[in-house]
């Protein structure tokens, strides 16, 4: 597979005009979540070969 460079750019970010961080407003949906962790550990059997001579 052949990789061709079209274009290289390079995207400066606006300049701020204050250095205060800007405050988001939480929505409805980010007020319902809860603040916790849940572990999960996940186990499976790997499949095993068949036992049948025949096959």
């Amino acid at each position: 597979m052949a990789v061709e460079l079209i274009r290289t750019t390079i995207i400066k970010p606006t300049p701020s005009t204050s250095t205060e961080p800007k405050l988001v407003p939480l929505t409805l949906f980010d007020r319902a979540a809860f603040d916790l962790h849940v572990a999960s550990l996940y186990a499976f059997l790997p499949p095993n070969p068949s036992n049948d001579p025949s096959s």
